[in-house]
This record gives structure tokens, sequence and C-alpha cells, in this order.
């Protein structure tokens, strides 16, 4: 069973309050039942400010063309990045293109005339 965050948390400071006592980090850990992971990892902040630089300079000039020209582009230009985080960034900064109707009448797959020989 998964311990919620909150709970996460109030292990995490049942660990720190171990330590301060003078037990090693893997003992406290040992006892409170958590993963020496979760004590150790610290999240690192990731920074998009060329890819929203870049982005906004190509939308700039080019004002329909959709993500994946914008993503082919960059990377000519030697911007290389992961599609996915790339997607992420321009669907906050909230460039997405919309899709234009197609114009005409019925499909041709409705018009299209079957006659058979015999």
């Amino acid at each position: 069973m998964k311990d919620s965050t909150e709970a996460r948390g109030d292990k995490r400071e049942a660990v720190g309050l171990l330590v301060k006592e003078k037990i090693s980090v893997r003992q406290a850990c040992k006892i409170v039942h958590i993963s020496r992971s979760l004590i150790v990892y610290h999240k690192k902040q990731k920074d998009d400010s060329s890819l929203i630089n870049a982005l906004h300079e190509l939308v700039a000039k080019h004002v329909s063309i959709g993500f994946w020209k914008c993503y082919y582009r960059l990377r000519r230009q030697g911007l290389g990045c992961n599609h996915k985080r790339l997607y992420q960034v321009y669907k906050m900064l909230q460039l997405n293109v919309r899709h234009r109707a197609k114009e005409g009448g019925p499909s041709a797959s409705k018009n299209l005339c079957v006659c058979r020989k015999d």
C-alpha cells in the first residue's frame, strides 16, 4: 500500500529528527520504513529559457507553422532537444495552431459509383 505525500513528508521529518539524535540515515530510514532515496534525492530545476527564446523568435517570423515544423527547424539550427520536452514548452506558451476546417461538399467516398461488369 502506497503512502500519501503527507505521510511521506511526516516520515522524512521523523528521519531528520532521528539523524539529529546521532542515528545514521540508513538506520533511521530502516526504523521509519522508508527508502533512503526519499531522503537523498533532490529534484533538479530545468532551464527552458533557451527553448522559450528560440520558439518565440521562430513563431514571430512564421506565425502559422505548427509544432513539428518548429521542432525540425530548431533541430536544423543546432538546438538539440527532446520533442516531448519541446512540446511541453510549446503548450505552456500556448502556441498551438488551430486546425482549419476542410472546405468542400461531401467526401469523395460518398460520390463513388460502383459499376459491375457481368
